[in-house]
């Protein structure tokens, strides 16, 4: 998972393998960090039970040391890319985080 503190650029990619926007401005990184690293992470128990044809889109998150893939739902969750069960997270602005990274609503 890629550690955000030092975020440089933001990928998103649709279910289609089109770039849908990257984020590479200043402004549009920091305000990316404030709302992904407010997102909280759901009961171990609903893990398993997620439908994860909605994780339509993929981040690609970018830092000076790091790097990662996310699935990322329109309606606000995100779960590191893996083979293995992984945490889901909730982002608490779903509207706001859709809309810099532009992507419609679900």
């Amino acid at each position: 998972m890629a550690d955000t503190t030092n975020i440089r650029l933001v990928r998103v990619v649709s279910r289609e393998g089109a770039v849908v926007a990257e984020l590479s401005a200043a402004a549009a990184l920091e305000q990316f960090h404030e709302l992904w690293s407010g997102k909280t992470q759901m009961p171990r128990a609903s893990w398993r039970s997620v439908d994860y044809s909605t994780f339509g889109y993929s981040l690609y998150i970018s830092t000076d040391t790091d790097s990662g893939i996310w699935r990322f739902d329109p309606a606000g969750y995100a779960t590191p890319l893996s083979k293995m069960i992984t945490p889901i997270y909730r982002i608490d602005d779903a509207e706001m985080i859709r809309h810099l990274l532009g992507i419609s609503a679900p």
